[in-house]
């Protein structure tokens, strides 16, 4: 029974993220201030980089830290609810939260209530780098911006950041624990979830892979980028 309990517990975490990622900030927030779809302009999906392009930086700005906020809200409740709870004699913490996380990332892809069709999880990966380790997050923050600064390329350095920072959570179980945020571990399992929202996140980048192979990305104040 106990079997049972945490496999549903497991189970209803990955349906919560689901669900909190589903929410698409950029389609909300522009047919508020514009009566607009993002969906409908640009690179056609709902994230913060098109949203940018497509209404200004400024919502593009919001799109991206309200993502972010939406992923790390179900990992740490989730997280602190199974950990600090009569919930945790089910041994489901570590398993629950990285559901969720992964569960975030699919729903602010295909999301539940905006017809399966949304962003491309470079805001939720953001986010859930910073609900797990504030060591990883900075790293990110460095690979992403080095990357940018010299690429110009949004894409490039969303998918080479995502995957560095997979592979580098590697290295956290080796390294001290307070590398991550209120006593979380840091385990293959968590190198494996980051890796699947990394692949994740690369797969909704195909189009974009295509285009920095054949050298014609858009790029940072190109005049293709602004159009």
């Amino acid at each position: 029974m106990e079997i049972l309990y945490r496999g549903l517990i497991i189970f209803a975490s990955l349906i919560i993220g689901y669900l909190f990622g589903s929410i698409s900030n950029g389609i909300i927030l522009s047919n508020i201030v514009h009566k607009k779809d993002p969906r409908d302009y640009g690179s056609h999906n709902s994230g913060g980089t098109n949203v940018g392009r497509t209404f200004g930086k400024k919502l593009g700005i919001i799109t991206i830290l309200l993502d972010m906020i939406k992923t790390i809200i179900p990992i740490w409740g989730v997280y602190f609810i199974l950990s600090k709870t009569s919930l945790s004699q089910f041994d489901a913490t570590e398993a629950s939260y990285l559901s969720t996380a992964l569960g975030a990332s699919v729903g602010h892809c295909f999301p539940l209530y905006h017809k399966f069709k949304g962003g491309k999880a470079v805001a939720c990966f953001a986010g859930t780098l910073i609900a797990f380790s504030w060591s990883l997050t900075l790293l990110g923050m460095v690979i992403f911006f080095t990357i940018l600064f010299t690429s110009k390329m949004v894409s490039l350095s969303s998918i080479v950041t995502s995957l560095s920072t997979a592979l580098a959570s590697l290295i956290l179980m080796i390294l001290p624990s307070w590398c991550m945020n209120f006593g979380m571990q840091a385990s293959l399992f968590m190198s494996l979830t980051l890796l699947a929202c990394s692949f994740i996140l690369i797969y909704r980048h195909k189009s974009n892979v295509i285009r920095i192979l054949n050298h014609n990305e858009n790029k940072i104040g190109s005049k293709k980028a602004k159009n």
